[in-house]
């Protein structure tokens, strides 16, 4: 018996204390990095024209995968290891603060409030600051968001149904699951802030916020953008992730949205094992309230489901319809 085997939380110690530092070390990372009017945030130039590409880690403070990635990708272009062919690449660590406290928000959700629903909050005005920032910048052509999850290894690309998104972000990622939606089933996010700024956007669940294997699908998601566009070489990279299995796969599972499922006081799912692609029936009751019923109104699949939600939540997962697209 190890060590760590016989006191599990001396483990759970370790790991935070090796997290916590990790974290004051990207902090200051981005702060030496800053050449940007914008705190936590820095610009890599080619000197040449072409896109330009906004990277963004730690909208949520606790999805601390994304910005190891973030900064992984930096220290490469450092070691010379890549080098950028045309345009500029931005990237901003979302919420400072939240990140530094290791919490997914200090007041409000910041991938809520880029709809210009703006209160008296600190991510209220980091949302304004980055907003204001970004639409005084030269065009913003790409905005990439990596995210990660608590429970799991939950990976999927998500956009806005509209416009071309979908096109392009099946040309960028190599997930096998992808989540349609629209400004109305989740106003305020990221992908909302880049249709403001007339621009592609999509946000990649990058699995675990703890599993170095996000960090690299987070990374890989940077690189696969970054090539496809032509502004680094997709052969400059292929020596630099650990390897992974990242296949394209044989088809995709498109979940779009049908409906938001709303909580209420006391809401809860009856199927203990609920996750993203449980099927619901037509008629069937998948979730209840002390006082409600929900109830399916047609053959749908649970996605992202919240089996704790607060009532002050947007919602506690989506009813979708589900669409397989074979890749060529």
């Amino acid at each position: 018996m190890t060590l760590f085997q016989k006191y599990p939380k001396n483990l759970v110690f370790m790991q935070n204390y090796h997290i916590k530092n990790q974290i004051d070390a990207n902090l200051e990372f981005f702060k030496t990095q800053q050449n940007l009017d914008l705190d936590c945030a820095f610009e890599i130039s080619s000197g040449k024209k072409g896109h330009t590409v906004v990277i963004f880690g730690g909208i949520h403070g606790n999805e601390v995968a994304g910005v190891e990635a973030m900064v992984k990708f930096k220290k490469h272009f450092d070691l010379k290891k890549l080098n950028l062919k045309q345009g500029k690449i931005i990237l901003i660590l979302g919420n400072p603060q939240a990140y530094k406290s290791g919490l997914r928000f200090v007041n409000q959700n910041l991938n809520r409030v880029f709809d210009g629903n703006l209160q008296d909050t600190l991510e209220s005005k980091r949302a304004k600051n980055i907003y204001d920032f970004l639409k005084d910048y030269d065009k913003i052509d790409y905005i990439l968001d990596l995210h990660s999850v608590s429970v799991g290894e939950f990976k999927a690309a998500i956009y806005l149904k509209e416009g071309s998104n979908q096109e392009q972000v099946l040309r960028f990622s190599f997930l096998d699951t992808h989540f349609c939606f629209s400004q109305e089933d989740l106003p305020g996010t990221t992908c909302s802030l880049a249709k403001q700024l007339r621009a592609i956007g999509y946000s990649v669940e990058c699995g675990n916020h703890l599993s170095k294997n996000s960090i690299a699908v987070g990374l890989r998601h940077i690189l696969e953008l970054l090539g496809k566009l032509e502004m680094i070489d997709l052969a400059d990279f292929n020596n630099l992730l650990e390897p992974q299995n990242f296949n394209l796969p044989k088809q995709t599972v498109i979940y779009k949205v049908e409906q938001k499922i709303v909580p209420q006081k006391g809401f809860r799912f009856l199927n203990p094992q609920v996750a993203t692609g449980t099927l619901v029936k037509k008629g069937e009751i998948y979730a209840k309230t002390d006082l409600v019923d929900y109830v399916a109104n047609k053959d749908l699949y649970i996605v992202m489901p919240d089996k704790n939600p607060k009532i002050s939540d947007s919602d506690a997962g989506f009813l979708c319809r589900k669409e397989v697209m074979v890749r060529v």
